[in-house]
């Protein structure tokens, strides 16, 4: 549940910042105050994805060919803007479309449980 929470939350949220988040990136390695702000942000996303897992460790619902840490680390990758871009710009997925397939894709790929 906190996953799926998570990603209707992310994936309501990118739309909103997109403008703002395609500056960052495209200046974050000329401007240092921009990638500190960046970092910060990638930090919070990262911190989310680390609950999201550590839940799933928690309930023993983990797929046991994750390690903690890559778990995060892919689950942070997945859920990146640009990945977000590829599928709703370039790919031409609707919001609820993004939000609908992250979260099935997510859950096959990181837990045990069942649609």
């Amino acid at each position: 549940e906190l996953l799926e929470k998570s990603i209707t939350i992310w994936g309501n949220y990118i739309p909103e910042i997109y403008g703002l988040a395609k500056a960052m990136l495209s200046t974050r390695e000329t401007d240092e105050a921009i990638a500190a702000a960046w970092d910060k942000q990638m930090d919070c996303l990262r911190n989310a994805c680390q609950d999201i897992i550590d839940a799933f460790i928690r309930e023993e619902i983990l797929t046991p060919e994750w390690t903690r840490s890559k778990a995060i680390e892919m689950l942070w990758t997945a859920l990146s803007i640009q990945n977000w871009e590829q599928l709703t710009i370039e790919c031409g997925w609707s919001t609820s479309q993004y939000i609908e397939w992250m979260k099935t894709f997510l859950k096959h790929a990181f837990t045990k449980l069942e649609n």
